[in-house]
């Protein structure tokens, strides 16, 4: 494990970061989740997967770098006390959330990786590995699926198009040419609410425990 945490803070090196960075391991493979942004005393805790992962960790330099602008840009905050009934709610909004925190980490990686084209390449690789996983399972969604890392791409090769549809590779073009804000982060991901049904309504509000702005979901 030691060795992946010198990895990940070798690539941290190349990116502007100005947070104290805590690395942790955590048993889970999965890209939603990763990074627990603490503004009070600035410090970014950090879940690193068990193995060396080009890819992931060029994300999460990304977005060590967005959660500097404000926490949202970043992570997710699940509440303990959150009833079973809503973690389906809660992973189909974070569907809403991922393509376009992604799309503007893609942006930031394409600024600072330490080798642009490995990443792109390990991205694509990524992207064509997740989508026919996704087919095999006779998924008619697969597309929507591995969103997130299509996202990643676009970011960084903003000429770079995955769909056939026009409206869509025009969605992602203006998610990219947008700046990363909390406010265009719920512009589009309300307009990718038009692709990834979500039957809720969704604001911003200030958590009174920990004085933090999160999601507030109504279903």
């Amino acid at each position: 494990m030691d060795e992946v945490k010198e990895k990940f803070l070798e690539i941290l090196e190349f990116y502007p970061h100005s947070y104290t960075v805590k690395v942790k391991q955590t048993p889970y493979e999965d890209l939603s989740n990763i990074i627990v942004t603490n503004p009070q005393n600035y410090t970014h805790h950090i879940f690193l997967p068990k193995k060396e992962d080009l890819f992931r960790f060029e994300l999460l330099s990304a977005l060590v770098v967005l959660g500097e602008k404000h926490h949202l840009l970043s992570t997710d905050y699940f509440d303990d006390r959150t009833r079973e009934e809503f973690y389906d709610y809660i992973r189909t909004f974070n569907k809403l959330i991922l393509p376009v925190r992604f799309a503007w980490a893609g942006k930031v990686a394409s600024e600072h990786t330490p080798d642009y084209e490995k990443l792109l390449e390990e991205t694509l690789k990524r992207i064509e590995i997740e989508y026919l996983n996704s087919l095999y399972k006779d998924n008619r969604r697969a597309a929507l699926e591995v969103l997130p890392y299509i996202a990643f791409a676009k970011g960084l090769d903003p000429d770079w198009d995955f769909f056939n549809s026009e409206d869509l590779n025009k969605l992602l073009r203006d998610l990219v040419k947008a700046e990363p804000s909390v406010s265009n982060l719920v512009k589009f991901a309300k307009k990718f609410s038009r692709y990834i049904p979500f039957f809720g309504t969704f604001k911003i509000v200030k958590d009174p425990t920990r004085g933090l702005e999160v999601f507030s979901i109504d279903v």
